[in-house]
C-alpha cells in the first residue's frame, strides 16, 4: 500500500511463501524504486525482516533499507465499500483525451472536469488566466445518474498510465467521493486498487 493523501494504491499477492512471517513493515520509497529497477524479468526474489531493516535478496546480489519505525495511515477506513457508480472504458482513450485536455489546464491546480452520461465522456479544462479552454468527448459505458466531478488532471494521469489492459473500471459515489479504478481484469494470483481523491470545481 502507497498514499500521499491524494492518491492511494492497494496492491494484494497470493502466489508467495512465508515462513510464518506475518506483519507489517514501512519502507522507503527509493527503496522500492531501486527493487523495480532489477526486478524487471526476473522470476522471484527473497525478502527478511528485521528489527530495524529488510534485506532483499535477487540471485547473487543483496540489497538493505532499514524500516521506517511509523505508524502508517489506517488505510482500510479510506477505501469506500458503497460507490455503486461504475464507469467502463477504454483505458488509452481516456488516458489520450486527459492528456490532450490537460495541456489548456491552469499551471498550478492542473483541473480537468469530467461529466459523465450514459454512454459519454466529456472532458474539459478551462483557464482564466491564460484564456484557455479544452474539450474532448469519447465513449464509455457509465451505469449512474449524470455526474460531473473534477480531477487533478497529472494524478489521473498517473492512475490511468498505472492500469493494465485495455479497459479500466472506475466505481464512483458523488462529487465529492473518493474514486476507485481497477483493471477491468484482474490477475489470478493479484489484485490492484488504487483510489483517487475528487477536487472541487471552480464555479
Amino acid at each position: 500500500v502507497a498514499t500521499d493523501g491524494h492518491r492511494l494504491v492497494c496492491y494484494n499477492r497470493s502466489d508467495y511463501k512465508a515462513n510464518e512471517y506475518t506483519g507489517d513493515i514501512i519502507v522507503p520509497r527509493k527503496f522500492l524504486n531501486l527493487l523495480s529497477g532489477v526486478l524487471e524479468g526476473k522470476e522471484s526474489i527473497q525478502l527478511w525482516m528485521g528489527a530495524n531493516h529488510v534485506t532483499a535478496s535477487l540471485g547473487s546480489d543483496m540489497y538493505f533499507s532499514r524500516i521506517i519505525d511509523e505508524r502508517f495511515p489506517d488505510f482500510e477506513s479510506v477505501i469506500p465499500k458503497d460507490n455503486d457508480k461504475e464507469l467502463t472504458v477504454d483505458k488509452n482513450q481516456l488516458l489520450s483525451a486527459v492528456r490532450r485536455v490537460s495541456i489548456f489546464s491552469n499551471r498550478s491546480t492542473h483541473q480537468i472536469a469530467i461529466r459523465l452520461t450514459k454512454d459519454r465522456i466529456q472532458i474539459t479544462t478551462e483557464d482564466p488566466e491564460k484564456s484557455s479552454k479544452a474539450q474532448e468527448e469519447i465513449k464509455g459505458n457509465f451505469n449512474g445518474d449524470d455526474l460531473v466531478i473534477g480531477y487533478n488532471a497529472s494524478y489521473l494521469k498517473d492512475i490511468l498510465s498505472h492500469v493494465e489492459g485495455d479497459q479500466v473500471v472506475i466505481k464512483l459515489k458523488t462529487p465529492i467521493s473518493a474514486a476507485l479504478f481497477y483493471p477491468a481484469t484482474q490477475n489470478e494470483n493479484s489484485n490492484l486498487t488504487m483510489l483517487l481523491m475528487p477536487i472541487r470545481l471552480n464555479d
